[in-house]
């Protein structure tokens, strides 16, 4: 499998040395040549938001692509091109700021993960096995603030409501900064938005709020 790291700052470095192991080849983006010159992994020096940078690092047959600039603009359009390049590409991003989350999925990120401490084990975690990352989606952004992902059943009162009827804040605590709704994200969701079947919620909030909305979705 080949996958593309944009990005070979503190965070691009951290992923390098998980992904190493795995035996995939791994490309390499930056445009610090000195930094590049550290790694033994294959390297392009280039702006890794360039076509033809992209396109001469192999993004046209790369099955995963990890956006870890510092970043969140350059993460943004790192995504935008490498998916109008090569639609079926898979693309991890690290967010600096917790607010932009929502901007780099509707960007058409696959996978979301604030620069924490455990960023690069998840975004690894995710390149290399994506079915176990779904089991992994949440993720600790402090000592007591989660985001993870909530599937709303079919069944679920709340289907059908707008957002601003759900009373998820008043009754949880919980909110709501995005929803996957089939091949779609919609980030910060407005309070006339209408919640319908398998939506799946990307909820913030302490632990103890959470699992008050896991079971305020399934009333």
């Amino acid at each position: 499998m080949r996958i593309i790291l944009c990005g070979y700052g503190s965070v691009g470095q951290n992923i390098l040395k998980r992904l190493a192991a795995s035996g995939n080849r791994i490309i390499v983006i930056d445009e610090d040549q000195t930094r590049l010159s550290k790694t033994s992994a294959h390297t392009v020096q280039g702006d890794p938001t360039d076509e033809n940078t992209l396109i001469g690092a192999g993004i046209m047959d790369t099955e995963k692509l990890i956006a870890a600039t510092d970043s969140d603009i350059t993460n943004a359009f790192i995504i935008l091109e490498s998916k109008s390049l090569n639609s079926d590409v898979q693309v991890m991003s690290v967010v600096n700021r917790r607010e932009n989350i929502g901007k780099l999925y509707s960007a058409g990120a696959d996978y979301v993960v604030p620069e924490t401490v455990i960023g690069a084990k998840y975004i690894t975690k995710y390149a290399l096995h994506p079915h176990i990352a779904e089991f992994l989606d949440k993720i600790t952004v402090a000592q007591d603030i989660e985001i993870t992902k909530i599937n709303i059943p079919r069944n679920s009162q709340l289907v059908g409501r707008r957002l601003a009827h759900s009373k998820i804040r008043e009754k949880t605590g919980a909110r709501v900064i995005g929803i996957k709704r089939e091949n779609k994200f919609i980030p910060n969701p407005g309070r006339n938005e209408i919640i319908k079947k398998d939506d799946k919620f990307i909820v913030i909030g302490k632990l103890e709020e959470i699992h008050k909305l896991n079971r305020w979705v399934k009333l």
